[in-house]
């Protein structure tokens, strides 16, 4: 069976394995603790965000949106129309990442206790935050290739017509015509700012808030829990451009959501996201060469 599958494949199920057996681990873990609850013992993020602070945060993501696509629409390289469109949504949307998280930084470092040290930058050593995101990348990547493949089987067997489309970014550096420019920022921004900017925005920012909404039990720790999936859940769902990965992307958000629990460290999830992205689109460029080997 294993001579049919790709050498990217076999890849994909060795780190899919990898990350089972850590998750395996860590669930046996769990319960030689007596089922406590994983969140027990994570560090306290004290702020004084408030719904002022949040409706803030959210106004400055979009306005980031109308004025990164402000910018970009200067940007003529020519081409046909569509693709052009492409490119500046590419371009428009890195500065609107910029934006964004400026903004957000702004805004916890005047609402955090210990300013940004409060938000989790620099709260431990880099080592640790980056192998805590190694680990959680393998759990992800084995948790939602999983949720992937049952979401396409969903697919095929209930919405049989159903055309999965697929990312911008992955279009844009499919097309032989496109610049130069417009890749590098396509790389940068999957790979690089719209980690930093939706970290810093979702867990940072929404997930700390929500924490505060939920009415917190004695000796119970479900108003984390409630912040986690529900900030996952919009995490997901405001990747509705490719709907048939939100569900994947949802479970990706829980385990980004409790790295940043577990650790107190924003730049742990930032670390796991970047390392996500980063193999999607190493893996979209090793298929394309494969596919153009005569």
């Amino acid at each position: 069976m294993l001579g049919h599958l790709t050498i990217l494949e076999v890849v994909d199920l060795l780190l899919m394995l990898g990350g089972g057996g850590i998750l395996v681990g860590k669930l046996v873990r769990h319960q030689r603790r007596l089922g406590r609850d994983p969140l027990q013992g994570s560090p306290l993020r004290v702020n004084t965000l408030s719904a002022y602070w949040v409706w803030l945060a959210l106004l400055a993501y979009v306005l980031s949106g109308l004025i990164g696509f402000g910018i970009a629409m200067f940007y003529n390289p020519g081409g046909p129309a569509a693709d052009v469109e492409l490119w500046r949504t590419i371009i428009g949307g890195n500065i609107a990442q910029l934006i964004v998280a400026g903004a957000v930084l702004a805004i916890a470092a005047h609402t955090f206790v210990a300013g940004l040290r409060g938000l989790g930058v620099g709260r431990q050593p880099f080592g640790r935050d980056l192998w805590a995101a190694v680990q959680g990348l393998l759990v992800g990547f084995c948790l939602c290739n999983l949720v992937l493949w049952a979401t396409d089987a969903g697919l095929r067997l209930f919405a049989p017509r159903f055309e999965m489309p697929m990312h911008g970014v992955f279009i844009t550096l499919a097309m032989p015509t496109t610049p130069l420019f417009v890749r590098f920022n396509a790389i940068l921004g999957a790979a690089l700012l719209a980690p930093i900017g939706e970290e810093l925005l979702f867990r940072g920012i929404l997930q700390t808030a929500c924490q505060r909404l939920v009415p917190p039990r004695w000796h119970s720790l479900y108003h984390r829990w409630i912040a986690i999936v529900g900030v996952a859940t919009l995490f997901g769902l405001m990747h509705l451009a490719t709907p048939q990965q939100v569900p994947a992307l949802i479970v990706l958000g829980i385990l980004l959501g409790i790295l940043y629990e577990r650790t107190g460290s924003i730049l742990a999830p930032i670390y796991l996201h970047v390392l996500f992205n980063s193999k999607s689109l190493t893996w979209h460029y090793l298929e394309s060469v494969v596919n153009t080997v005569p």
